[in-house]
């Protein structure tokens, strides 16, 4: 399973360049809004899933990477992260046997058995995200709920 994980991101990111030039105002594209979903854990580390937890924080990257004023002044394209919460799907199940050690599982177990949302909650949530999207912005769908993340910039290639 920790082989498949990484394969995550970069299909995320395949997809994207792949999309881009074809959405691209400079290309003869309309530009718009590409989602990209990741995951709370994108956002917060995931200790009983170290592997998972990295691809998502990728995603975050990525995401707010091309966001930058630059590419979306050429190509008219906005980008957005989505991190849902725990959601009851498929999904929560694959989490067996990805804890980043044996030690993690206690951690995984509370995570599953806590309470979480149902998809359908999360799919509302997300469409609240996707219509009040800025480029760039990154956001928390979880329990129904949709929350913008205020992101924190460290460092800047722009010199004052």
């Amino acid at each position: 399973m920790f082989q498949l994980l990484p394969l995550l991101l970069t299909g995320l990111i395949e997809t994207t360049l792949v999309a881009v030039p074809i959405m691209s105002k400079s290309e003869s594209g309309r530009g718009g809004l590409i989602v990209n979903v990741a995951s709370v854990l994108g956002l917060e580390p995931g200790p009983f899933a170290a592997v998972y937890s990295a691809t998502k924080h990728g995603v975050v990257g990525f995401t707010r990477s091309l966001a930058d004023p630059h590419y979306n002044n050429i190509t008219g394209i906005s980008y957005i992260a989505i991190c849902p919460g725990a959601t009851v799907t498929g999904l929560l199940d694959t989490f067996v046997g990805v804890d980043t050690f044996e030690m993690s599982k206690p951690i995984s177990e509370r995570i599953i058995k806590a309470k979480n949302q149902t998809a359908e909650e999360c799919a509302e949530a997300m469409m609240q995200a996707i219509e009040k999207a800025e480029n760039g912005s990154v956001w928390i769908c979880d329990l129904g709920k949709c929350e913008k993340v205020e992101m924190h910039k460290y460092w800047s290639y722009i010199l004052d």
